[in-house]
């Protein structure tokens, strides 16, 4: 089996030089951490960050305000604790990560527009050691 490698696109299944139709699937990586999910009925997306305490917090609201929705960014911004908050924004990063490679979508701009494209996705954290944060999405049928 030979999975493609194709930077911005959604990696394919190879058996005996033949593409699968089956399984989707989808792979994140950041330093120390890898996953991969795949599904038998349609796309899906996943996303790991590590949670980075060392970029400014104004910086990463002012991300948050851009690529995520209101209200995510918004209950962000609610949050007092630093340490709370990185972890969080790394969550919320993550699950809008997944949803969007989930949708074959690239990293764009929260709109409502963007919204209604993936309203039918189910995305669900994934449980991982302290220091990561991860989600993975698929289309609900």
């Amino acid at each position: 089996m030979h999975i493609s490698n194709q930077r911005n696109e959604a990696p394919q299944l190879w058996l005996h030089g033949e593409r699968l139709s089956q399984p989707f699937c989808s792979i994140s990586h950041t330093p120390g951490l890898a996953l991969l999910a795949w599904h038998d009925g349609g796309s899906v997306g996943v996303d790991i960050q590590a949670v980075n305490e060392g970029v400014s917090r104004h910086e990463l609201r002012a991300v948050a305000q851009i690529f995520l929705a209101p209200n995510t960014a918004q209950a962000l911004d609610g949050i007092a604790l630093d340490a709370l908050f990185f972890k969080a924004f790394a969550s919320a990063w993550a699950a809008q990560e997944a949803r969007l490679k989930c949708a074959g979508v690239g990293l764009v701009e929260w709109s409502v527009k963007l919204e209604a494209s993936l309203a039918c996705l189910h995305c669900t954290p994934v449980a991982l050691a302290d220091g990561y944060a991860a989600a993975v999405a698929w289309h609900l049928r």
